[in-house]
């Protein structure tokens, strides 16, 4: 009895968790389906169904109908969906209709889940993660940043400020963590606060390996950032002023 009642109080624990993640709801108590027992009942919230057929995609027999599910949980219907969701939602629509939604977005939404080093807080940062994918495909890589930059130039201008201003903050912020040269960084940053069309990153210099804050066009970097590794961008060093000396990092 005390091993039956142990088990049932780990698994209350990870339920309750669970609640916590918003991954799952409580209904309230209701009579069990079997028997007269009265328990809660549970059901998946938005957020827990969509990890649910992330994890579910992995399965090669499952990975259509899984695709097709989590394109309808992210890209559903809204009164008034941001202007992200909606650059999101025409992006993923041309990745379906070229065939590879589920091979890109797919696999890279359960890669990042998988991933101890990526974190991903709630579904809106899970989100704002498609707007930069790495890739080891070169194929894919063109494919997808051709698509990105064609979504983002359909867009009105006052829509696409918006969603290059959401990327600019994502890739700083990730940037953020990586600097060595804090100051310069945030001083460059600073200044382009307002100008959503171009980013602030840091990068090393080759000949002085000194790190140095560097600016580059939003669009170029997200244009060329999926192919970084086999194609690198390389500037001049602002602290000793040698020509391509310094490489771009891929965030």
């Amino acid at each position: 009895m005390t091993k039956i009642l142990s088990k049932l109080d780990g698994i209350k624990t990870k339920v309750d968790n669970l609640v916590e993640l918003g991954l799952i709801e409580n209904l309230g108590p209701g009579r069990a389906s079997r028997g007269s027992t009265i328990t809660n009942h549970y059901k998946y919230t938005e957020s827990g169904c969509l990890i649910a057929w992330i994890l579910q995609s992995a399965f090669s027999t499952k990975k259509f109908l899984a695709g097709n599910q989590i394109y309808n949980l992210l890209f559903h219907v809204e009164d008034e969906p941001s202007s992200y969701k909606v650059f999101a939602s025409r992006l993923c629509t041309k990745l379906k209709e070229q065939g590879v939604f589920g091979e890109i977005i797919v696999d890279g939404l359960r890669a990042r889940l998988n991933n101890s080093n990526v974190k991903i807080m709630n579904m809106k940062e899970l989100i704002l993660s498609l707007g930069i994918i790495q890739f080891t495909d070169k194929q894919n890589a063109e494919l997808y940043s051709r698509l990105v930059i064609e979504t983002i130039n359909e867009l009105d201008e006052e829509m696409k400020r918006y969603v290059l201003q959401n990327i600019k903050l994502e890739i700083e912020e990730k940037m953020m963590t990586q600097v060595k040269h804090v100051r310069g960084f945030e001083e460059l940053r600073y200044q382009l606060r307002d100008q959503p069309g171009i980013l602030a990153l840091e990068g090393v210099c080759d000949l002085c390996t000194l790190p140095s804050p560097v600016q580059i066009d939003t669009m170029q970097y997200i244009e060329n950032t999926t192919l970084l590794s086999n194609d690198p961008i390389q500037l001049p060093c602002g602290r000793c002023g040698k020509d391509a000396s310094i490489t771009l990092p891929q965030i």
